[in-house]
């Protein structure tokens, strides 16, 4: 990682409202589930929610926020729009123009300063330094495809409210349904979005430090099959950086990759289309170069082992 290493950009201006919230948030889910076992125990319907929360937040944010409003792999419903557009927010994740805009730029600019969450700044700068320390982004010329949507100028506008709702009232009334709703919002609420969103950020930051890079070596982005079990599988980041416009980052058939599962179920009942698809020859022949330039790395070794021995030999 050290030569990854560049001085993050920690001089700007403290965003106090993300650091607050994300420095509070597993305080209150942790000392809250706590004290609620303590006097009400663990309940399976505690449980429920929170797998329920889990599972809608890792729908709107990654196949919705991230394949298809950021990077347009296929073709989405008006329902199945506005359900992104709903949901997505529970996770305290901004507007998806914010959201796509961002990601957009992080593609665009991958491992310079341009880049929002430039991992050259360190692991943490890139899993969150960059929320903290993070501007509000006041244009959006990398979105223009969005803008002209209504729905996503109409949630870029209520967003926060959706944030509250989703967030707190929807685990609430999960948990009313099993006649405990602190434990609902506790468990649904408070520790799920911690255990979220940080393994969200681990896209940004541990899968552009550990992991292979089977199709491009000309960034940091690597394959790491592990993340995919935290992530809803986007633990293929090489390959996802690699071909952003496949609908699958998991491209193998064996890869765990619930996302793409969820686009196909989608395309199943009719509620997405135009499915896009990297052809395999192309794949394969992007795999190549990389494994020429590892030959060539490995094939000039000995070369360098030599001439050094020859220099040092040349200075005695």
């Amino acid at each position: 990682m050290n030569e990854l290493r560049a001085r993050p950009p920690y001089g700007q201006p403290i965003n106090w409202t993300n650091t607050i919230f994300f420095a509070l948030t597993p305080v209150v889910g942790i000392a809250g589930i706590w004290l609620y076992a303590r006097s009400y125990g663990i309940a399976a319907g505690d449980l429920i929610g929170f797998a329920i929360m889990m599972l809608l937040s890792s729908i709107a944010v990654i196949p919705g926020y991230h394949r298809y409003f950021a990077h347009r792999t296929y073709s989405a419903s008006r329902a199945l729009e506005a359900f992104y557009l709903v949901l997505a927010p529970m996770s305290f994740h901004p507007s998806a123009l914010v959201w796509a805009s961002e990601h957009r730029d992080h593609h665009k600019f991958v491992d310079t300063p341009k880049d929002p969450y430039n991992i050259r700044g360190g692991f943490w700068w890139a899993h969150m330094g960059w929320i903290v320390h993070g501007s509000t982004r006041a244009t959006f010329d990398n979105v223009p495809d969005l803008l002209r949507d209504p729905l996503v100028r109409w949630q870029h506008r209520h967003w926060r409210a959706l944030a509250f709702g989703g967030s707190f009232l929807l685990p609430m009334l999960i948990g009313l349904a099993f006649g405990r709703p602190l434990g609902g919002l506790l468990w649904g609420g408070f520790v799920r979005l911690a255990i979220f969103d940080h393994c969200t950020f681990l896209i940004n930051s541990a899968a552009h430090i550990y992991g292979g890079q089977p199709y491009t070596s000309d960034e940091t982005a690597r394959d790491s099959w592990w993340l995919d079990f935290f992530t809803f599988g986007e633990g293929h980041h090489n390959f996802h950086h690699a071909f952003p416009g496949d609908y699958r980052i998991g491209h193998k058939p064996w890869h765990f990759d619930p996302a793409k599962w969820w686009i196909a179920s989608m395309a199943f009942f009719g509620l997405a289309s135009r499915l896009h698809r990297t052809p395999e020859e192309r794949i394969s022949a992007h795999a190549e170069v990389p494994a020429r330039d590892a030959v060539r790395r490995h094939d000039e070794l000995p070369q360098l082992h030599v001439a050094g021995a020859e220099s040092a030999g040349a200075l005695q």
